[in-house]
């Protein structure tokens, strides 16, 4: 895939994004195909996409990964309850079966495309046109329902960032916003299990997905707490990258990303925020471990 630049600051991206646009130069991307008719935003492929998740996998199933997890108890297993929890046997054992059970569930919603995506509709025989339209009319019916929208008022500016997000979702991009209005919440997996937890068991007013003043989107903000989940792949898990080692999406070095996920926290910070990280391998080793520090923290 050839990568573009960016107009404005001149940096390389497989695709110049409205995250990108928003919170380095503070603009949609109507407002940047205004400025630079001609800039090519270079769009993935639906061959393209199918061939970045393909590399994501290999990448999470290299021989170094492996063998740093060989041995690790797995929550599909009845020995990670017993010995990380305590249980008794038969409770051990049934469940292992619950977590391969969901496991397998989640695998399987995985393999179906989202109504939310336009590829969705065309594949049931509609025109791109008309895919876009239902999308646009799903999205209409349940933004309402959405907690990031439910009982808040909106500035024309709030309502503009909005629409361009609708945008990137109509043209067939999966972006984050739509995961805003998903049934089953948004974010990442793992990240709202957390904030579901965080609601249930230690404070209830938490809020996700926060654009704070730095301009970057927090996962899970507490007035001046905020939590950060960092996905072992996307965020280089130092026991699962070295540090010269190069992404197989991103295409930088583990250590760069790393960099910038602690700039990232230090702007934030300086803003008065305090800051932590949960990394998903430390919760799946020992969630309960992770619980204790967020408690201490929150």
């Amino acid at each position: 895939m050839k990568k573009v630049s960016c107009r404005l600051c001149g940096n390389e991206y497989n695709q110049i994004t409205n995250t990108h646009l928003s919170s380095k130069h503070g603009l949609t991307i109507e407002e940047y195909k205004s400025k630079f008719p001609d800039a090519p935003l270079g769009k993935m492929t639906k061959e393209e996409r199918k061939r970045q998740s393909e590399k994501a996998k290999e990448a999470m199933n290299r021989p170094q990964v492996r063998e740093k997890l060989e041995g690790k108890l797995t929550p599909s297993q009845p020995e990670f309850w017993m010995e990380k929890k305590g249980l008794s046997e038969s409770e051990a054992e049934k469940r292992a079966r619950q977590n391969q059970r969901q496991a397998h569930k989640n695998r399987s919603s995985e393999s179906y495309k989202s109504i939310w995506q336009v590829d969705f509709w065309m594949d049931k025989g509609l025109s791109e046109e008309e895919a876009k339209q239902k999308v646009s009319e799903i999205q209409s019916r349940n933004s309402k329902k959405a907690s990031k929208f439910e009982g808040k008022s909106h500035t024309e500016e709030s309502k503009r960032k909005i629409a361009s997000s609708m945008s990137s979702v109509i043209g067939g991009k999966k972006s984050e916003w739509v995961n805003h209005f998903k049934s089953d919440g948004f974010g990442s997996k793992l990240e709202r299990k957390i904030a579901d937890w965080i609601k249930s068991e230690v404070r209830n007013d938490i809020e996700q997905n926060v654009e704070v003043e730095t301009g970057d989107v927090v996962d899970i903000i507490a007035k001046e707490k905020i939590v950060e989940v960092y996905g072992d792949f996307w965020h280089c898990h130092p026991e699962m990258f070295d540090d010269e080692e190069r992404h197989p999406v991103l295409e930088q070095t583990a250590k760069s990303i790393r960099e910038k996920d602690e700039k990232r926290k230090t702007r934030i910070q300086q803003e008065g925020y305090d800051v932590i990280e949960v990394w998903e391998n430390d919760w799946n080793e020992n969630d309960q471990q992770v619980k204790n520090q967020i408690k201490n923290f929150l």
